[in-house]
């Protein structure tokens, strides 16, 4: 292809294949003759997914024509089925059909059932080959003619298709984390544009691949979906065996919650795979249709430092598929971080701060009853908190003296009246002492701290977690630091254990 600039300049685009391997270049020539080339590469295409990444808050067609509903003789409802973000991420089919008038009535008719629980219903589609096409007419609303009824229903969770034998498995990925350091991926539409946005994997009998959009590189598009307080699917990955083998869908589903769990930890809020679809080589057969809990995207103080984060996270997910293949972990692992997502999204400061200490109570019961077995379970019970996590906190050999620059905690840390033949607390004694005030308020004592003091506390005890964390699963890399006093990206450190042989981990 050439595109003239002017008599004798040109810019010429050009495709090759070198023993298997795809050539991209765009040469320029000026108008002395000289040339020079602007842009080579070898990237592969960015991953692909059935389903539209679409824009902020977009909501999805999944379907479009004629559906019923599970249990319902007719099926006959005309509509489309969306997958919608807001206000949280769900599935609806909405649609209308024409009834007669004891069907009418009874669509009508109070329902006495004192049942705690109402059931959501499964949509039902024409059965095919491949999924239905994603694209269609919209549906435009209820006509409201004569005898019609309308329905728009929040589904329950949906399989589509056949889910055996799969070559692979792709799915959406919302809200998701900017990083500088993936590899190169480019527009399968046009090839001349790329970016770093690749993390791939091989680990655990599976290759993993997780793209992220070329939008996420645009500080204004990030900007944009802070600001929105909402939802988009920033990445796009994709799960297929390494040893080329097939699947069944179920095969996938500890994967991907394992996947679920560090993508949630590396973000610090609830992040979740939608839409998962499987292929047989390049066609779509299977999806399922639902919505899972997704956070709205906002930034909250993390481990993963956008220099690194690729890396990070993808030593992380390495670190979950061998500590987390066990259930029982995968367990811990989960509780443990849904205190950490807890504090850091939905609390006030003082509850951000007893959060993480049960979340750290959790993990210190599993490394010293459970892994260790240094104590029995009434050996630990009869430990105070602050000591059940010091043990486990020395264990991963974290420094548990406060930092200078939290100077509203070291104001709360010198109101706390002084014990017999005890030192000066250190943060995770003063954080402690400030939770044991919520945990366990009198009048004779009231806390009153400053907000601040709340939240260098909550600083301390979600770092400590966080920390715990990862020495539970037992990863070895580097971390961004919340109560470093280099708040500058880039700025990281190995995690304390890395540098301390023979202390915890799994």
């Amino acid at each position: 292809m050439s595109d003239a600039k002017d008599a004798s300049a040109s810019i010429v685009d050009e495709v090759e294949y070198i023993d298997g391997k795809r050539l991209v270049k765009r040469t320029f020539t000026s108008k002395t003759g000289a040339s020079h080339v602007l842009v080579e590469h070898a990237s592969p295409d960015a991953t692909r997914h059935y389903y539209s990444a679409a824009g902020l808050n977009t909501p999805i067609i999944l379907y479009s024509g004629n559906f019923g509903f599970d249990g319902d003789a007719n099926a006959d409802w005309t509509g489309d089925v969306q997958f919608r973000w807001l206000p949280h991420p769900r599935v609806v089919a909405q649609g209308e059909r024409a009834q007669d008038a004891k069907e009418l009535l009874k669509s009508t008719q109070y329902d006495s059932s004192d049942a705690v629980w109402v059931d959501m219903p499964k949509v039902v589609v024409p059965a095919s080959s491949t999924l239905p096409p994603s694209s269609g007419d919209v549906y435009p609303g209820w006509s409201r003619s004569s005898g019609s009824s309308y329905v728009d229903e929040n589904l329950q969770p949906t399989e589509v298709g056949d889910g055996s034998a799969l070559d692979r498995i792709t799915f959406l990925l919302p809200n998701g984390w900017f990083s500088s350091d993936g590899s190169w991926i480019c527009d399968p539409d046009n090839l001349w544009h790329r970016w770093r946005g690749r993390l791939s994997l091989s680990h655990g009998g599976w290759d993993i691949v997780v793209d992220a959009r070329s939008d996420m590189s645009n500080p204004d598009f990030r900007k944009a979906l802070k600001e929105s307080g909402g939802y988009c699917a920033t990445h796009i990955g994709e799960v297929s065996r390494t040893s080329g083998e097939k699947f069944d869908a179920v095969e996938a589903e500890d994967l991907l919650e394992i996947l679920r769990l560090a993508f949630t930890f590396a973000c610090g809020r609830t992040v979740n795979p939608v839409l998962p679809v499987g292929w047989k080589q390049d066609q779509a057969v299977w999806a399922l249709w639902a919505g899972p809990n997704v956070d709205p995207y906002r930034t909250v103080a993390t481990w993963i430092d956008p220099v690194g984060a690729m890396t990070q996270v993808a030593d992380v997910i390495k670190c979950m598929l061998d500590y987390c293949g066990d259930p029982f972990k995968r367990e811990i692992v989960r509780y443990a971080i849904s205190y950490l997502t807890t504090a850091n999204f939905d609390l006030d400061a003082e509850l951000a701060v007893a959060v993480p200490i049960s979340g750290l109570q959790l993990l210190a019961h599993h490394r010293l009853v459970e892994e260790l077995h240094t104590h029995s379970p009434a050996a630990f019970e009869r430990l105070d908190t602050e000591p059940q996590i010091r043990l486990l906190l020395e264990d991963c050999s974290v420094d548990m003296s406060l930092p200078d620059h939290l100077g509203y905690l070291a104001v709360a840390q010198a109101s706390i009246p002084p014990e017999p033949n005890r030192p000066l607390r250190d943060a995770l004694g003063t954080a402690v002492f400030l939770r044991n005030k919520i945990i366990h308020p009198t009048k004779k004592n009231p806390s009153n701290w400053s907000v601040y003091s709340w939240y260098e506390a909550s600083m301390v005890s979600r770092y400590y977690l966080t920390l715990a964390i990862l020495n539970t699963i037992g990863y070895a890399g580097t971390h961004h630091s919340m109560l470093s006093k280099n708040r500058w990206v880039g700025a990281v450190t190995l995690v304390p254990w890395a540098t301390t042989p023979g202390s915890g981990g799994a």
